[in-house]
């Protein structure tokens, strides 16, 4: 398995761990809507949603440079 130096963990049960927490965020996300939560505190989601998006990417970059190395 690979490792990123992000983590100690190996990179797909990160990136696995880490999808499984952008979909629970969408998820309450539109509970939020639903139940009229302030713009305000949608983009705090949002920022949360996107900041799990970018370490996906990162550790999708660092596993492919590994295996690209190997």
């Amino acid at each position: 398995m690979t490792t990123a130096t992000l983590s100690h963990r190996p990179v797909d049960i990160e990136v696995a761990t880490s999808l499984e927490h952008v979909r629970d965020l969408v998820s309450l996300r539109r509970i939020f809507v639903d139940r009229g939560i302030t713009e305000t505190d949608l983009r705090v989601c949002d920022a949360e949603i996107d900041r799990y998006r970018r370490r996906i990417a990162k550790l999708t970059v660092a596993a492919a440079e590994s295996y690209k190395a190997a």
